[in-house]
């Protein structure tokens, strides 16, 4: 199951909201979590949710995004957060304190839904927009990767939806190279950043992709799964931290 909740939150001052921050909202996340859990998911690899920092133009609201990729991983990680008890957040690292003002939880999807809505789709769009949210990077040959390479984009997101889907696998290296060799970038606006984590700068790209997928209309269909599914699990490194957030226009 995909759940996705969204906190809107009100610093105490004036305290302009960079996505940088979501590492530190990942602290109070494994703060808040249950100590074996929190230990099962240091130890594990591919994280089974993502989240993100954000704001709202023209007020000074934060907006705090958690998606989940398994059932576990929602009650464990998502639940919990939705507590009516649960009414602020304190980042003591800036000593800011956070009032809780809204909780969104959006409407959630089963693997099955979201492989019925975007891989057995007739019409599926050949034509995707993607709006990197956050800093996305991707570790290659023990080194960052700052291009928005075709390849690590769905060797990603691939990844991700064969580590928690409970439908088909999509690790297939033919599909990959079928899936790059149909899809080009049509358009980009972005631009080379760093994402800072505990002392450490991570190169990484931000902004918008333009792509335009051609060929059978199997692989079509794919690549829109990939990048619905890159809606909730995120694309590239460290998606848990508050990296690699998109948002399909």
């Amino acid at each position: 199951m995909l759940r996705t909740v969204k906190i809107v939150l009100e610093p105490d001052r004036e305290e302009k909201c960079h996505y940088n921050m979501a590492s530190l909202f990942h602290g109070i996340l494994m703060e808040k979590i249950d100590r074996n859990y929190a230990g099962h998911l240091h130890h594990s690899g591919l994280k089974p949710f993502s989240q993100y920092l954000g704001s709202e133009k023209g007020d000074n609201l934060w907006i705090w995004t958690i998606s989940t990729l398994t059932e576990q991983a929602w009650q464990e990680i998502g639940k919990p957060l939705l507590n009516d008890d649960l009414t602020e957040f304190i980042l003591k690292d800036k000593d800011l304190r956070l009032a809780v003002r809204e909780k969104r939880e959006e409407h959630p999807y089963t693997y099955r839904e979201l492989t019925g809505k975007y891989y057995l789709n007739e019409n599926p769009k050949r034509n995707i927009k993607i709006n990197f949210l956050t800093p996305c990077s991707f570790k290659s040959a023990n080194q960052y990767a700052i291009f928005p390479e075709l390849s690590l984009i769905y060797k990603s997101l691939m990844n991700k939806y064969d580590a928690f889907s409970d439908q088909f696998s999509l690790k297939n290296d033919e599909a990959l190279q079928h899936l790059c060799q149909y899809t080009r970038i049509r358009s980009y606006y972005l631009r080379s950043t760093y994402y800072y984590l505990e002392g450490v700068k991570i190169p990484s790209f931000i902004g918008k992709l333009d792509l335009i997928i051609s060929g059978p209309e199997t692989m079509v269909s794919l690549a829109n799964l990939l990048f619905s599914f890159g809606e909730w699990s995120g694309i590239g490194i460290k998606t848990a931290l508050g990296m690699g957030a998109i948002k399909i226009e």
